[in-house]
């Protein structure tokens, strides 16, 4: 029996999703990271430690942003 090689997955989408991470400093998370951990521990102590929905879109609105900022920034 052969073994089967199979072609990779669409190589120019590959190629381009891999330079907009390398734009969106993904490789390097700090931005991100001292974006949001301030953002989500100010929501906690707003909502006294409880969970609601309300919040939890919050959360990810704001994790999104902190993904879309840094970048923004340079």
């Amino acid at each position: 029996m052969k073994p089967v090689h199979a072609k990779p997955f669409a190589p120019q989408l590959v190629s381009q999703l891999r330079n907009y991470g390398k734009l969106m400093r993904l490789d390097k998370p700090i931005g991100i990271w001292l974006l949001l951990w301030p953002t989500l521990w100010a929501l906690w102590l707003a909502g006294n430690g409880t969970v609601s929905p309300t919040r939890v879109c919050s959360s990810f609105l704001f994790l999104v942003l902190s993904l879309c900022v840094p970048p923004a920034a340079f």
